[in-house]
């Protein structure tokens, strides 16, 4: 556990001490620095659940209000052949009445790209996440706030979507409400051969761990190989390879190996579609065909409509097991008035343990509207939330199974 903290503090302190480095030569000039943009969030969410730790029905339910304040952050700067990246969100939680309960999260990116020539570029990226209940590293945004949150991060549009709906974390995660720690240092390399032809390499290592009882911490390095080809406008190819080799404090190693070719295609200028199909082999013998498929539609100007499913096997990061599973997901967004939003998703899955004989499946469902009260040139603005989410969970262990109803008001305000 100390070896995983000592990474922690060398790793952001090199980033630190890097971005100062970059950016100190100009630091008089900022504000407003040709190149530098900073953004700030502050919001304060009113929660309400009858079920804060995710009990089963055999167990005492704790229903109580909450308090959350969220502080997060955007710098990035953009040279003409670098690029530096950083973001943060910090959550803390007051309860009305569990007062014992804290629930903090953080959520900590630095990311820098460098143009090497007009066709070669290298990023490197720091990801640091702390939480303590499934989703609240993502704070208490709507799906389009969470995108663009992940957008600036630099995430992949697979990566975004599997972040931001709220209950993918909950889906085939181990039991109940705890500490969990996640840190990964990423290498990617990218070459555009053509303006239609792009391949990209990358290595990432990554840590797992946590305090709570019944977990196993794990490390894993990952390498992997994508080629991208544009065929036209309209038509995108992709071909990907990685291998992961994941290793647990108690357990042999696991290894998982992935194959899969995709295709992205405009139908018309309104609908996208993105399917890829491949292969999952994974060394604990619970190998499954993977499957992706995605359908975007601006069903008009003012609605956007999408409708993804997956399956395929993944390695639980906080126990020695392999998930086998399908899910179906579903949102809808919609500009009701000029400053008045409204999101709706939905979630349905099924899956296996590999190392026991638990299946679960798992709804969830939920419902926004947001409003922006006003918004400033400069582009500060002051906006508020009012939404509704239900979870539900059945297993073939009774003692996983929890129901759980969520109230949330939220008023943000950026700068």
């Amino acid at each position: 556990m100390i070896t995983r903290h000592k990474i922690i503090v060398f790793s952001t302190g090199f980033w630190l001490f890097f971005l100062l480095m970059t950016a100190s030569a100009n630091a008089y000039e900022f504000p407003p620095y040709k190149g530098i943009e900073l953004k700030v969030t502050g919001d304060i969410t009113g929660n309400y659940t009858n079920n804060v730790t995710y009990a089963s029905a055999d167990e005492n339910k704790i229903e109580d209000f909450r308090t959350m304040l969220n502080l997060g952050l955007n710098f990035k700067y953009s040279g003409k052949r670098r690029f530096v990246n950083f973001s943060g969100l910090v959550k803390r939680q007051v309860y009305e009445t569990s007062s014992n309960i804290q629930n903090p999260s953080e959520n900590v990116k630095l990311s820098y790209r460098e143009n090497l020539t007009k066709y070669d570029s290298i990023t490197l990226s720091d990801n640091y996440t702390h939480t303590q209940e499934p989703g609240s590293g993502t704070g208490d945004f709507d799906m389009e706030e969470c995108r663009q949150y992940y957008r600036d991060y630099g995430y992949s549009v697979t990566k975004i979507e599997s972040t931001c709906n709220e209950f993918q974390s909950e889906f085939g995660r181990f039991k109940g409400r705890f500490d969990s720690y996640t840190s990964t240092l990423s290498f990617n390399y990218n070459k555009n051969f053509s303006e239609a032809f792009r391949l990209t390499a990358n290595y990432s290592y990554g840590q797992n761990w946590s305090d709570a009882e019944g977990t196993n911490n794990s490390d894993r390095n990952r390498f992997g190989l994508s080629a991208n080809y544009r065929y036209s406008e309209a038509t995108n190819f992709l071909l990907s390879y990685s291998h992961q080799l994941s290793n647990f404090d108690r357990g042999d190693d696991i290894t998982s190996r992935s194959i899969n070719v995709g295709i992205g295609q405009s139908i018309t200028k309104r609908l996208y579609f993105d399917l890829n199909v491949g292969k999952d082999t994974v060394s604990s013998g619970n190998d499954t065909m993977s499957l992706g498929a995605t359908l975007r539609s601006e069903i008009d100007k003012k609605t956007s409509a999408r409708l993804s499913y997956s399956e395929g096997v993944q390695i639980n990061a906080n126990t020695y097991d392999t998930f086998k599973y399908w899910q179906l997901t579903g949102s809808l967004s919609s500009i009701l008035l000029e400053d008045l939003k409204s999101s709706l998703s939905a979630f349905y899955g099924k899956g296996n343990y590999s190392s026991s004989t638990i299946s679960d499946t798992f709804l969830g469902a939920s419902g926004n509207l947001s409003y922006n009260f006003w918004q400033s040139k400069r582009g500060s603005s002051m906006s508020g939330i009012l939404g509704y989410s239900y979870s539900n969970l059945a297993s073939s262990d009774k003692n996983r199974e929890y129901t759980r109803n969520s109230i949330n008001t939220s008023l943000t305000l950026a700068f």
